[in-house]
């Protein structure tokens, strides 16, 4: 094992890489290298991130976390975008002082927005807060020493029962359905790599390509990154079949993607 974490240190000393990245440095298939690596990430010999970009980790020599997460930045959406700055600005903030849905977004944010409980010298009493990644314990203290944490505004509560209506009308895929919606538009032997997301056949000569299935009225810049990302780990270009009638600009590396709409 120790010659493989030679081999993974070499690889991750060139920058922070993908599970597949990885496999086929090592010769090994992209499952036998992900529970390899994440064996390192449990010796911390290795990180990697939270979050996923398409179905793989970032992995990352601890130098590097800086790189692995701006480039983890540009995959999220505006909502999560907006929070990440502001308690980068704030820098502390108590948990309670954050609206419902700024609550609901932190939790896929852990890579970028770290919790702890405190509790409050004077009063005895203990509540959480959240800070910026950077911030060291010592900061943190500094801070809450030194003044109160501040305060983010919630949003109004129409925009709350907004969002918690969309999410609830949201229609959702079944497996069966995908593979039918699937081979209706010409793909082949579909295997499912993650939620409504599937490696399949397609075209004359079956090229393996990447179909991620969505259903929404719009499609935003971070799902086609993360369409991106699939067809960059499977080495080969991604396919989005959707509802959508607004589609966010591709981008640089829109090429890799190709959008169906259903009709």
């Amino acid at each position: 094992m120790d010659q493989l974490l030679s081999q993974i240190m070499t690889i991750l000393a060139r920058g922070p890489a993908l599970t597949i990245d990885v496999s086929e440095s090592i010769g090994r298939d992209t499952s036998q290298a992900s529970a390899i690596l994440d064996y390192y990430v449990s010796r911390n010999d290795i990180s990697r991130t939270a979050r996923k970009l398409g179905s793989s980790p970032i992995y990352f020599i601890e130098k590097d976390r800086d790189i692995a997460l701006n480039r983890l930045f540009s995959t999220l959406n505006g909502k999560e975008k907006t929070l990440v700055d502001k308690i980068k600005t704030l820098k502390v903030v108590k948990s309670a002082d954050l609206s419902p849905v700024e609550r609901y977004i932190l939790g896929g944010l852990d890579d970028f927005i770290k919790k702890a409980v405190v509790k409050d010298s004077e009063s005895n009493q203990q509540f959480e807060i959240v800070f910026y990644y950077k911030l060291s314990g010592e900061e943190v203290k500094t801070i809450i020493s030194g003044q109160n944490t501040r305060h983010i505004k919630p949003s109004a509560p129409e925009q709350v029962q907004a969002k918690t209506h969309s999410v609830r009308t949201a229609k959702q895929s079944n497996p069966q359905q995908d593979i039918e919606l699937l081979l209706r538009f010409g793909f082949k032997e579909p295997s499912k790599l993650d939620k409504s997301v599937y490696l399949a056949k397609y075209g004359d000569y079956g090229l393996n390509v990447v179909v991620l299935i969505i259903y929404k009225t719009s499609l935003s810049k971070s799902e086609i990154v993360k369409a991106v990302g699939y067809a960059t780990e499977h080495k080969t270009v991604s396919f989005i079949i959707t509802t959508a009638k607004k589609v966010a600009e591709r981008g640089a590396q829109g090429n890799l993607v190709n959008i169906i709409k259903m009709q």
